[in-house]
């Protein structure tokens, strides 16, 4: 398994062509990939972080992200439909203040 932090992204554009140089290979050998989402507001906006993420969440087949994060990615939808297309993690786990919440590509 690889994985993979939002944070990283973030870092440098040295740094994301790292990510999606080691995302390339993990895909070519058959690797499960997670991504936690991580946004930190400090290092980059909203904006910058949606259209990286957006970018990499092809990638990824498990993630980790709060509900707000999730929404960077999936704009109107509840971020638990990350499990469906276009995306179609295999597994979405989200956390919020008080519950938190998983789906499977399966439904489960």
């Amino acid at each position: 398994m690889l994985h993979i932090t939002g944070i990283t992204l973030a870092l440098s554009d040295s740094a994301r062509e790292a990510v999606r140089v080691v995302l390339a290979e993990a895909r070519d050998a058959g690797v499960l990939v997670s991504m936690d989402v991580n946004h930190r507001h400090t290092l980059w906006s909203r904006d910058e972080a949606s259209t990286m993420l957006r970018e990499t969440l092809p990638s990824v087949d498990v993630l980790f992200a709060t509900e707000e994060e999730a929404r960077l990615v999936v704009d109107e939808h509840d971020p638990v439909d990350l499990t469906e297309a276009p995306v179609r993690c295999a597994a979405v786990c989200l956390a919020g203040m008080w519950r938190a919440r998983a789906r499977t590509a399966s439904g489960a």
